[in-house]
């Protein structure tokens, strides 16, 4: 199957591609802004990485795993003219803390797909919005803090350590009540950051309605352990 093909079927079925094959999503760097950007997808070279893709049985699930084929999903200025399919996609930057959180609106207008970097500690924040359209933010745990000391020499703020990925999750749970939370959470239908990693995408239908899926792999070797549609309601696929 070639790029562009896979590129046609993400569209078309997004659920049912990602239950088959394993992707990995690139983010651009802290100084792009969320908002439209240039993705090429492209087969991705396992051999050299010691990742072995694999999918469940659709009937089995993963007491069966099956050998499958693997796609990388690059910002195109990373990949060569002439390898991959090029596309347009809303790209949702990776915000440190939420002090920093920004939420980039999936609408009516501009390209049918959205993508975020990898998430291995990360949450995603979605606040919907009247029309299926929705609010979405890529928070990462706020890094580790050095305290302050006063004229005196004594502290007048003490150090703080890094954050986890669960200790984000519980911070937003309760600080972002009325919007869908996916992160890094041992709970049922989240992904634990210490075994798993997950890639999120998110398509528009031709209704208008925003669909996002969190594809959970194994942290070590890529392969698919499960898939969850995540908003506008979450559901196991």
């Amino acid at each position: 199957m070639s790029p562009a093909e896979a590129y046609g079927r993400l569209l078309s079925d997004p659920g049912r591609f990602l239950k088959q094959f394993p992707v990995k999503i690139f983010g651009l760097g802290p100084s792009q802004p969320s908002g439209e950007a240039d993705y090429a997808m492209r087969h991705r070279d396992t051999s050299m990485r010691g990742e072995t893709p694999m999918r469940p049985s659709l009937v089995f699930g993963t007491n069966r795993m099956r050998g499958t084929v693997a796609f990388d999903i690059k910002p195109a200025s990373l990949v060569p003219n002439d390898d991959g399919h090029r596309f347009s996609a809303h790209l949702i930057r990776m915000d440190e803390g939420t002090a920093a959180m920004n939420f980039h609106r999936l609408d009516d207008k501009g390209p049918s797909i959205m993508l975020t970097g990898e998430l291995s500690g990360c949450s995603i924040v979605m606040q919907p919005v009247d029309g299926g359209h929705v609010d979405v933010a890529h928070v990462k745990p706020r890094p580790s803090q050095k305290g302050t000391k006063g004229q005196d020499g004594e502290p007048e703020t003490p150090d703080m350590p890094a954050q986890t990925g669960k200790e984000l999750y519980a911070e937003l749970k309760g600080a972002q009540p009325a919007a869908r939370i996916y992160g890094a959470s041992a709970i049922s239908g989240q992904y634990d950051s210490d075994h798993r990693r997950a890639e999120i995408i998110g398509v528009r239908d031709t209704d208008g309605q925003w669909r996002l899926f969190a594809q959970k792999k194994d942290a070590v070797d890529g392969s698919i352990r499960s898939v969850y549609q995540i908003f506008p309601n979450e559901k196991k696929l």
